[in-house]
């Protein structure tokens, strides 16, 4: 993004426990600390940071 209008550095989505078995969200994870839902605002995201989404089996 164009830093003039968005100062945050890069925002990284990673999985963890993404195997063929692990189909579901257990939790997410935005710069460490549980987030609710699924909604994730464009403020946040512009920021910069990182996503991780942690898989689980049912």
């Amino acid at each position: 993004m164009n830093s003039a209008y968005y100062p945050g550095d890069q925002f990284v989505i990673t999985t963890t426990g993404n195997t063929g078995s692990d189909a579901y969200v257990n939790q997410y994870l935005l710069n460490g600390k549980p987030i609710q839902g699924v909604h994730l605002p464009f403020t946040e995201i512009v920021k910069g940071g990182k996503l991780e989404v942690q898989m689980h089996t049912n």
